[in-house]
């Protein structure tokens, strides 16, 4: 259903795989956490905010699971980085955002400063809000990361100005 031209197939299909991994929780397995990941994955962009909304929750959902496999998170994390980048994202998208970063940092699934490499790079003045407010999250479960990271976000941040 995700992959149907529909909009309200695709919100009606997320809302099924959202009550199908309340009813599972832990006991969902791997595969199944890694199909879900990979067809909602496309859905993590700035043309059409509500589903990428629904899309950034189950994802949410999916990384509470405890997982041994972090590749099948490459796609999301890629998404989300580029839809932190949008000057579109406001509210309660870029709330899901934060909380998915921060438990992309909390979980090591990637390191912390490549995840920051990747929100650092290529700032611009109309994405400045969702992007550093995504590397805040990032930064503010990882302290020990800042120091080296932070000048060069001010810089980042300084040049734009």
């Amino acid at each position: 259903m995700l992959k149907k031209q529909d909009r309200t197939l695709r919100i009606l299909g997320l809302e099924v795989i959202r009550m199908v991994l309340n009813i599972f929780k832990h006991r969902l397995p791997q595969n199944i956490q890694s199909e879900v990941l990979k067809n909602i994955s496309p859905l993590i962009k700035d043309e059409d905010l509500q589903l990428a909304q629904l899309a950034l929750d189950l994802c949410i959902a999916i990384m509470n699971i405890p997982t041994t496999n972090s590749s099948q998170y490459n796609e999301v994390i890629t998404n989300c980085v580029l839809l932190s980048k949008s000057s579109m994202v406001r509210g309660n998208v870029l709330e899901k955002l934060k909380e998915l970063f921060t438990l992309i940092a909390v979980s090591d699934i990637i390191d912390t400063p490549s995840i920051l490499e990747r929100l650092m790079a290529d700032i611009n003045k109309a994405s400045l809000v969702p992007t550093s407010s995504c590397a805040t999250a990032v930064l503010s479960k990882i302290r020990s990361v800042i120091n080296p990271y932070f000048p060069k976000f001010i810089d980042n941040v300084y040049i734009l100005n």
